[in-house]
């Protein structure tokens, strides 16, 4: 079954990634720290992730969840990168229950198949960060649009 993406989809998309770049382009100082801290909250995570991965992936969906209600509303660009951290960490969430569920059966799948999604998250977090500190609105390339 295949996709067909509709015209105002893609206008919706071009729409938002424009929105994305003005809020990133206007953001003073105080705007894009907090939407550095949206991507790099999720790292709360790192405390906990050798012990038990539900909780560590809620962690890294909770950080960026918090800081995106805080001020979602008075930073534009919070709003923007907030959504995309959750949507990207969530999506990693799901992706990472399934070896989670069938870690018992599957050992080496397990183990091989969170060490990947561990080091995608680090790196697309550090890129998130370095894009928005450069004053670039960031979109994760393999992400959920939960939120939108």
């Amino acid at each position: 079954m295949s996709t067909t993406l509709m015209p105002q989809d893609l206008e919706e998309t071009t729409s938002s990634t424009q929105e994305t770049q003005e809020a990133a382009q206007e953001a003073n100082g105080t705007e894009k720290t907090w939407a550095i801290i949206a991507h790099l909250s999720a790292c709360m995570q790192l405390g906990v992730l050798s012990t038990n991965y539900l909780t560590a992936a809620l962690l890294a969906v909770a950080g960026p969840a918090l800081v995106w209600m805080l001020k979602k509303n008075e930073m534009p660009l919070v709003n923007t990168q907030g959504k995309e951290a959750i949507n990207f960490n969530l999506t990693l969430l799901l992706v990472g229950v399934v070896p989670y569920l069938i870690k018992d059966s599957v050992v080496v799948l397990f183990a091989v198949s969170t060490q990947v999604i561990f080091f995608a998250w680090l790196a697309f977090a550090i890129v998130a960060t370095l894009n928005v500190s450069a004053g670039k609105a960031f979109r994760y390339p393999i992400s959920l649009r939960l939120l939108r």
